[in-house]
C-alpha cells in the first residue's frame, strides 16, 4: 500500500471523505454545498412528515402530551399545531 505525504497508508482525510478527487477548493465548496442543500431539503420534508403524523394522532384522540413525548416537538408547539389546524383541546373533544 502506498503512503501519502501524511504518512498514512490510507491517504489523507480529504481522500477518504470524497469518493472522487476534489482538486480545487471551489469544487469542494460546490460539492459540500450540494450535500448541505440536499440534507436541508430532506430535513424539511421529514419535519413536514412528523407534523402530519402528529396532527393525525391528535385527530385520532391521542393527547397532546403523549404526542409531544413521542415527537421532537414541545407540548406547547403540539398544542399550537392543534389550534392552527382546528383540532379542539382534549377536554372539548370528550364533550362532543
Amino acid at each position: 500500500m502506498r503512503e501519502d505525504h501524511t504518512g498514512s497508508p490510507h491517504g489523507s482525510a480529504t481522500q477518504l471523505r470524497y469518493s472522487v478527487s476534489v482538486p480545487e477548493p471551489r469544487q469542494r465548496i460546490t460539492a459540500t454545498t450540494r450535500r448541505y442543500v440536499a440534507s436541508a431539503e430532506a430535513h424539511a420534508a421529514d419535519r413536514r412528515a412528523v407534523i402530519e403524523a402528529c396532527l393525525a394522532a391528535l385527530r385520532a384522540g391521542v393527547p397532546p402530551t403523549e404526542v409531544a413525548a413521542l415527537s421532537p416537538f414541545t407540548a406547547a408547539y403540539i398544542r399550537r399545531l392543534a389550534r392552527e389546524n382546528g383540532i379542539p383541546p382534549p377536554s372539548h373533544r370528550a364533550m362532543r
